[in-house]
């Protein structure tokens, strides 16, 4: 990953949660903001194809799952169902890959000083490292189609 324990100790823990969610809302406004309770948008990169699909819609929180299959078959693909909570403007992931518990009683990784913690940190940094490049990418095309060829 791109972030090293240092910028991470630096800021609020809960930044990352923050984030994520400022990311979602404005990488896939037209989803959050739908009237209908369930939705699904389809976003495709160079890489691959991204599917979010917004599986519940309460009052206060949304629920969604977003997957991502490559077109390299070498890579799996990646699959979060990941939880908005709308009235304190986080998100966070609740299952990765279909582990539904990310806060397991006994984590042996081989590594004494990964704890379960760590690992549902990892895991919402990870989502936030996804949408971080879906931005990028975005921004890149948007770059390449506002400039006319000369």
């Amino acid at each position: 990953m791109s972030h090293t324990i240092s910028t991470i100790r630096a800021r609020n823990p809960m930044w990352v949660y923050e984030r994520n969610y400022r990311l979602l809302m404005g990488l896939f406004p037209t989803l959050w903001s739908g009237e209908q309770s369930t939705g699904s948008l389809s976003y495709s990169s160079q890489s691959g194809e991204m599917q979010i699909r917004v599986v519940e819609r309460c009052r206060y929180t949304l629920s969604a799952v977003m997957t991502e299959a490559y077109r390299d078959r070498l890579v799996p693909e990646i699959r979060m169902q990941v939880r908005l909570y709308i009235d304190a403007n986080v998100a966070e992931v609740l299952a990765y890959q279909g582990a539904s518990r990310l806060l397991p009683g006994v984590l042996d990784l081989g590594n004494s000083t990964f704890t379960p913690l760590e690992e549902k940190r990892h895991i919402n940094l990870l989502l936030h490292d996804w949408l971080v490049a879906i931005q990028k990418e975005q921004n890149q095309s948007l770059a390449e189609t506002d400039c006319p060829a000369q």
